[in-house]
């Protein structure tokens, strides 16, 4: 795992003084002491932040924003499957549509005042961020296609991402399952979501991608936020998909963590997210019609783009698509169909990851 610069910002920035302050909330005395400079940076751009939302919603309320409503024809297209299971890759591949769009990684971590500030920041702060994501050396700038979790995130909704703060306090599944949420709670996560897209909707129409491995556990609320829309569910197989995960997770709590105690069982942790995404994606899945669902393996993704592509637009009725050959080309070129072995797993894990995933092995084939 390669380092992380240290100017680059950290997962809590985009948050206001309120959003923080709730996440520390009854947790300060378990702050690791170096952590604290984390903490008092954090602190002041969250201060930051909050001094920036009066003018933001007040430039909301000059054009308009609270009064459109949403296209009802234009519902997201959400990609869902489990972390590292080529989500990501997925996201850039249907980028090249020219009819669709995916959030960038500005407006996903500052998702409260983008409308105002993005031209700015981006350019005044374009150095700050990593030219590769450190854990795999995806290629990321503030208009990278991003992960709309983070921005469920800095607003304030319940996220499995909180986690990653104090990893000591376990597991901290609250928020990937929103229909278990209370309804104030669940509420807030709906109108969080709906607010977020329709920002994204101001100034360009075209169709949403949002990707999200948390939202795999959520079709239920999404289809009643978003009636028409459509989902692409990727599975990859669990001996690499799982060790993979193990790695992000310990990623994110190593430079982005609070506490450092370092005491997880980052593979149990992995393995019981897995079996909860599992278990409500099964339990929704008979919501979704035909050409609402397309399921595929990364396996299949990268061997033939192309033809995975044409798939997907056949069978979820997106045939007017015009792809742009070039910036296909770009990431298709990055790709390699052979992905080699990287995680030297004991007897004893690979046990372990084989019995946790036997039915999602059967299911698509990774025997």
């Amino acid at each position: 795992m390669n380092s992380y610069p240290w100017q680059s910002p950290r997962l809590w920035l985009g948050m206001t003084l309120h959003t923080w302050v709730n996440l520390l909330n009854g947790k300060t005395k378990n702050i690791s002491v170096n952590r604290l400079g984390l903490v008092l940076i954090t602190t002041f751009i969250a201060l930051l932040q909050t001094l920036i939302l009066p003018f933001a919603f007040l430039w909301e309320i000059i054009i308009g924003l609270h009064f459109r409503s949403l296209p009802s024809h234009k519902s997201p297209l959400f990609i869902i499957g489990h972390w590292r299971s080529g989500t990501t890759i997925l996201h850039e591949l249907l980028c090249c549509f020219s009819e669709l769009k995916a959030p960038t990684t500005y407006q996903c971590f500052s998702p409260q005042h983008f409308l105002l500030t993005e031209k700015i920041v981006t350019v005044i702060f374009s150095w700050v961020l990593p030219k590769t994501r450190t854990f795999d050396a995806v290629s990321l700038d503030w208009n990278s296609p991003q992960e709309d979790e983070f921005a469920l995130l800095m607003l304030g909704a319940k996220s499995p991402y909180r986690r990653i703060a104090f990893p000591c306090f376990g597991d901290q599944l609250e928020g990937l399952d929103v229909s278990k949420l209370p309804l104030k709670q669940k509420e807030y996560w709906s109108q969080s979501l709906v607010l977020f897209v329709k920002r994204l909707m101001f100034n360009d129409s075209r169709q949403l991608i949002l990707k999200s491995p948390a939202h795999t556990a959520r079709i239920s609320i999404l289809l009643k936020l978003f009636p028409s829309a459509k989902f692409i569910y990727i599975s990859r197989d669990p001996l690499r998909m799982i060790p993979s995960t193990v790695k992000l997770w310990k990623f994110f709590d190593f430079f982005h963590g609070l506490n450092s105690s370092g005491l997880t069982n980052y593979l149990q942790y992995v393995l019981t997210t897995f079996r909860a995404i599992e278990d409500a994606y099964l339990r929704d899945k008979p919501l979704l019609r035909k050409n609402n669902l397309i399921e595929l393996r990364f396996e299949d993704l990268i061997a033939d783009p192309t033809s995975s592509l044409k798939k997907i637009i056949s069978d979820l009725s997106l045939e007017n698509l015009h792809m742009n050959r070039a910036e296909l080309e770009s990431v298709v070129s990055k790709i390699s169909p052979n992905i080699p072995e990287l995680y030297a797993l004991t007897p004893e894990e690979a046990n372990c990851i084989n019995e946790a995933t036997l039915a999602y092995r059967k299911r698509y084939n990774y025997t």
